[in-house]
This record gives C-alpha cells, sequence and structure tokens, in this order.
C-alpha cells in the first residue's frame, strides 16, 4: 500500500467525526497540491475557513504528525524579517523553551524571551517520502 492509502485509511478509522472532517480536509489539500512543502497557520486558516476551533486544529495537526507513515512534521522557524525565515533545529527549540531566550542565527544576539516570542513560529512540514 502507498502512504496516501495508509494516510486516508487511519483518518477514515478516526472515532472522532470532527477530528476526522479536519484531518480529511488538510491531507485531501496536501495530496491535490504536490508543490506545496510546507504549511503555516494562515496556510490551515485559508484550507478550514474559519469553520473549527483553534483547539480542534491543532489537535488534528499533532494527530497528522503521529500517523504512521506521519503526514506532517512539526517545525519551527526563526524571522529575521517579514520574507525571511531560517529554520531551526530540535537543540535550538529545546534551549530556547529551556532558558527563554534565543541566538539570533545569523548575528549571535541573545534575545530575551520577549523578543524570540515575536521572532520563533511552528509550522508544519509535509512528508513527501513516496507518495
Amino acid at each position: 500500500m502507498d502512504n496516501r492509502t495508509i494516510i486516508f485509511s487511519e483518518i477514515h478509522a478516526h472515532p472522532d467525526e470532527l477530528h476526522k472532517e479536519i484531518m480529511l480536509k488538510i491531507a485531501e489539500y496536501v495530496f491535490q497540491n504536490h508543490h506545496v512543502l510546507e504549511l503555516g497557520i494562515a496556510d490551515l486558516k485559508d484550507i478550514l475557513k474559519p469553520d473549527y476551533a483553534d483547539t480542534d486544529i491543532f489537535i488534528c495537526m499533532q494527530k497528522l504528525c503521529m500517523l504512521v507513515p506521519p503526514l506532517l512534521e512539526l517545525r519551527y522557524e526563526f524571522m529575521h524579517s517579514e520574507d525571511d525565515y531560517e529554520e531551526l533545529s530540535q537543540e535550538e527549540i529545546i534551549h530556547v523553551t529551556s532558558k527563554k531566550n534565543i541566538i539570533n542565527p545569523r548575528s549571535g544576539e541573545s534575545l530575551n524571551y520577549d523578543s524570540y516570542k515575536n521572532s520563533v513560529f511552528l509550522f508544519f512540514k509535509i512528508n513527501r517520502s513516496p507518495e
């Protein structure tokens, strides 16, 4: 069985109808748009419109990350400017959450909590291993 079939089978087997509906919409979008490599919060809101609560959306995103094979992978990025982002490693995220500061990956400048909370964003990388 290919990944697409396995993923849709796992989603269809999900017991919560609302979460199943949300996950199906996201999975359908991903498989219909092969050029899309990642999803951000704004993308999710466009895909799902204002039909669902944020908590339900985030629970479903977690579930899509935990499928075998996973459809999505949670990642983080540092925003240098509006059009300039840099992906952060797991080690950098662990440091950020435990120390409440981050080192700007380019300048080496240490940013405090108020600065980094406005500079670090999550996104979901799409698993494009053989579909």
